[in-house]
């Protein structure tokens, strides 16, 4: 993390130093002892006359956290409105700051001590390093407490908001292996069976007055379902046109604008924001005599509700959320799959008989019975968990649910088909590994399908074109285990302090 202040500034100032005259910029370079323009060197004394202030210049990047702690015991005040999302602690006098995507460019701040002009720092916002984020996934690290983490859920039979325990059971030990401290985890909730457009501004709510750490911002880990809902909220945060299919999704803009500059960065598991095709089946438009036959006993059985049907692929992708436009915050991707042909060579009944009267194996979709018949009997074209398939839980842009490499493809090619096919905007791919779905949500402590050759657990990073190689050291962990893992790190070194003597080289 850079900072300003103390000796670590005059290491730092040998990068960019500015001097401000009037309207005048001149550009300088540092030497040990002081600045220097030409043959004049420039001491404190002149950074603090009348005729100026000292202008010191540091590149940001988005997402980073930054602080700066200022010396001495006067009051510290700022010339210039502090940008959106940053804070200055008067009690610490440190000034914090996470910039983000829309916050790009330069920001002059200028600084009073007791009331006084003392000096100015230009800030420079960078894009955010895309190279990095498709290889490193998400960019930095925070420690406990730093930042909050809020959990969003997906298609349910009920109102989870009505009975606590089942969105605790929903969630298993997610929230609690993520952010050890309840202070830091809030899980929202909503009725699951309804549309996500219905029940967006009450979660949009639940964000608002959720806990979001030091730095006051939050992680937003979502499930299934859960991914298409945040989606929705931030891209429809600007004034609606004339072409836009449902006008009023656009009437809670400002308060999903508010959402979005609260959100650091979503890791979307499993995601069903480009729909899925299981939904399709239940609507009825997944195209073979099998799928038609269970997508009517699914309608029967009452799995026709609002959620299934904001679902259908070509409508989510679309309507719901459409791909083309830009989030504004990144999606890091988790997709859980399997590649195993599970019981579609003994063909409809086969899978019917299988499923009903003989048992699971446990490496068949971890002995999800519900998710092995549904996938058994339909035999989609191209890959899926039973629930979200491949490309939708890639990120990919298409609406197209039988996009893919095929039920029957190696896992070299549904994992080089995740990596390499065109990501919507802002989505990357974090890591794949075949979770199945049931295990997405399940501590590695709770897990023992994972073992199967034909069946591993094993989290594959991007780390060069082309191809996704696995963490070894990962092998059988939940995604949960390795979101941990990923996000927490110490805690961060004590803010160097800011003063205009410091800023002066001396």
């Amino acid at each position: 993390m850079k900072v300003l202040g103390g000796a670590g500034v005059k290491r730092q100032i040998n990068h960019f130093c500015m001097i401000f005259f009037g309207v005048s910029v001149l550009l300088f370079q540092n030497c040990t002892g002081g600045f220097h323009l030409g043959s004049d060197e420039l001491t404190d004394s002149t950074a603090a006359s009348s005729s100026g202030v000292l202008l010191y210049e540091q590149s940001l990047s988005e997402l980073q956290p930054y602080s700066y702690k200022f010396s001495g015991s006067e009051t510290v005040s700022f010339q210039d409105a502090l940008p959106a999302g940053a804070f200055y602690d008067s009690d610490t006098r440190t000034l914090y700051w996470i910039p983000t995507k829309g916050q790009r460019g330069d920001y002059n701040l200028g600084v009073k001590e007791g009331g006084v002009d003392k000096f100015r720092i230009a800030f420079h916002v960078l894009a955010l390093d895309d190279y990095k984020l498709r290889y490193g996934g998400p960019p930095f690290h925070y420690q406990d407490g730093d930042v909050g983490y809020i959990f969003v859920h997906g298609v349910q039979d009920t109102d989870l908001c009505i009975d606590r325990s089942k969105l605790e059971q929903y969630w298993g030990g997610t929230p609690q292996t993520i952010a050890p401290d309840s202070n830091d985890r809030s899980l929202a909730c909503y009725d699951g069976r309804k549309a996500v457009a219905a029940v967006a501004e009450s979660v949009a709510h639940q964000i608002m007055d959720a806990k979001c750490g030091f730095y006051k911002k939050c992680i937003i880990i979502t499930h299934s379902m859960g991914g298409l809902l945040m989606e929705h909220m931030f891209l429809h945060i600007r004034p609606p046109v004339a072409i836009d299919p449902v006008q009023s999704w656009f009437d809670q803009r400002e308060l999903y604008k508010a959402v979005r500059e609260k959100t650091l960065f979503v890791i979307s598991l499993a995601s069903a924001a480009g729909g899925s095709k299981t939904a399709d089946l239940v609507n009825g438009n997944a195209g073979t005599v099998s799928q038609d036959v269970i997508g009517a006993l699914s309608r029967w059985m009452g799995a026709n509700m609002d959620s299934t049907n904001n679902l259908m692929v070509a409508y989510a992708s679309r309507v719901v959320a459409p791909m083309t436009e830009d989030p504004g915050v990144p999606f890091f991707m988790v997709p859980g799959f399997t590649t195993k042909t599970l019981y579609e060579a003994r063909g409809f009944f086969g899978s019917i008989w299988d499923t009903l009267i003989n048992s699971v194996p446990d490496t068949v979709f971890n002995g999800d019975g519900d998710l092995t018949f549904v996938d058994g009997v339909t035999e989609f074209p191209s890959r899926s968990d039973g629930v979200v398939d491949l490309r939708s839980s890639c990120g990919i842009a298409s609406d197209d649910y039988n996009n893919g490499v095929g039920d029957k493809a190696s896992l070299d090619d549904n994992l080089h088909y995740c990596w390499g096919a065109p990501k919507k905007a802002n989505h990357y791919l974090w890591f794949a590994v075949n979770l199945n779905h049931s295990l997405i949500t399940r501590p590695a402590a709770e897990v023992s399908e994972c073992f199967s050759q034909e069946n591993p657990c094993v989290p594959r990073f991007p780390a060069s074109l082309g191809n996704l190689f696995p963490d070894d050291t990962m092998k059988s962990w939940a995604a949960i285990d390795v979101i941990r893992n990923k996000i927490a790190m110490p805690r961060m070194p004590a803010a160097p302090v800011i003063s205009k003597g410091s800023l002066a080289g001396n």
